[in-house]
């Protein structure tokens, strides 16, 4: 699966004119607690605009030395707090499904499609994530599983004629040895029946009534 990651930016520097931020890969953090503390510490921390207080991480706030008990701490010397931007915005992203990410969606969103992004790919191999996007644009965002999904699913064909010749042949009995095979106008087959049943995007196809 292709690396995901976000492009994360001090709105405060950029609404000043600055660009500072960092890029941020969802592996290297085990989760969006965990991602955000990064961003406090590499983007707001040290943002050249900073607009608010906030409690020193180095000592916990309490304004002592963390390594010298009786001295004060070096950080915020002694006041518990640092400076610090206070707000955030995903400026850039890569790996992610389109559309699916935008300036304030939260990092516990970012990780759960990351999750169903690689469900979709155990399950489905390297087409997953390109099933699940064809999926979605057919029936919406949802939350359907990855198993509801498998069910759904009927495979991806060049043409709607192939798509309905190979539903008839599966499910008929229906084959090439058939009398007038050679005659059917599966064209015709998929506009007159099949697609009353099936939804189909970039070639992958649905079963509609899924729910």
């Amino acid at each position: 699966m292709e690396t995901m990651r976000i492009y994360v930016a001090c709105l405060a520097s950029y609404n000043a004119g600055r660009l500072h931020g960092e890029w941020f890969d969802l592996d290297d953090w085990q989760d969006a607690d965990s991602l955000y503390d990064a961003v406090k510490e590499q983007v707001l921390l040290t943002s050249p605009y900073p607009n608010v207080m906030v409690e020193c991480r180095a000592c916990g706030g309490d304004g002592i030395n963390p390594n010298e008990a009786d001295s004060v701490c070096k950080t915020c010397h002694g006041s518990g707090e640092v400076p610090s931007a206070e707000e955030w915005a995903i400026h850039d992203h890569e790996g992610f499904p389109e559309g699916s990410v935008g300036e304030y969606t939260s990092f516990s969103r970012l990780y759960e499609i990351k999750e169903r992004l690689e469900e979709a790919e155990e399950e489905f191999g390297d087409d997953g994530q390109e099933i699940l996007a064809a999926f979605e644009y057919c029936f919406g965002d949802n939350d359907a599983s990855i198993s509801t999904i498998r069910e759904a699913y009927r495979g991806k064909y060049d043409r709607h004629s192939d798509f309905s010749m190979e539903f008839a042949i599966e499910t008929s009995g229906i084959n090439e040895d058939s009398p007038y095979f050679m005659f059917i106008d599966w064209d015709h087959v998929w506009q007159g029946q099949d697609q009353f049943a099936f939804s189909e995007h970039d070639g992958h196809y649905f079963w509609s009534d899924w729910s």
